[in-house]
C-alpha cells in the first residue's frame, strides 16, 4: 500500500500541473484555486509525515502548519505565507466572483511551486 503522505505530495504535484493547464486556458480563477489546493495538499503531507494529526478545517491546517512547520524552523515564514494568502485568493474567486488577472494567476502558481518544492525538499528528501 502506498504511503498516504507520498500520495498527498503526488496530489500536490497534480494540482500544480492543473493550475498551469488552467492558466494556459485563461481560466485564471480556477488556476488560482488549483494553486491553493497544491499548497493545501503539500501542507497536509508535511504534517502527516511529521506525525501530526490531520486538521479537519482550512484554518486548522494553517494553524497547525504554522505551529509545527514554521515555528520549528523547517519552513521559512515567507514561503509559508502562501498557505493563507492563496486560500484568501481562492475564496475571493470562488465565493465573491473575483476574477484574477493572468499576472495574478502566474504569481499564485509561482507561490504554490515554491511552497510545494520547499515541502518536498524539507520533508521528502530523495533517498
Amino acid at each position: 500500500m502506498a504511503n498516504p503522505h507520498d500520495e498527498r505530495m503526488k496530489t500536490a504535484m497534480r494540482r500544480l500541473e492543473s493550475a498551469r493547464y488552467l492558466r494556459d486556458g485563461k481560466y485564471y480563477d480556477d488556476a488560482v484555486g488549483r494553486a491553493y489546493y497544491a499548497v493545501y495538499e503539500a501542507a497536509h503531507a508535511a504534517l502527516g509525515v511529521s506525525g501530526i494529526p490531520q486538521p479537519k478545517t482550512h484554518s486548522g491546517l494553517a494553524s497547525q502548519f504554522n505551529r509545527h512547520c514554521v515555528l520549528s524552523g523547517r519552513m521559512p515564514q515567507e514561503v509559508a505565507t502562501a498557505l493563507g494568502g492563496l486560500e484568501d485568493e481562492r475564496s475571493a474567486a470562488d465565493y465573491f466572483r473575483a476574477v484574477p488577472s493572468a499576472e495574478e494567476a502566474d504569481e499564485a502558481i509561482r507561490k504554490a511551486e515554491n511552497f510545494v518544492n520547499t515541502v518536498r525538499r524539507e520533508y521528502f528528501p530523495p533517498m
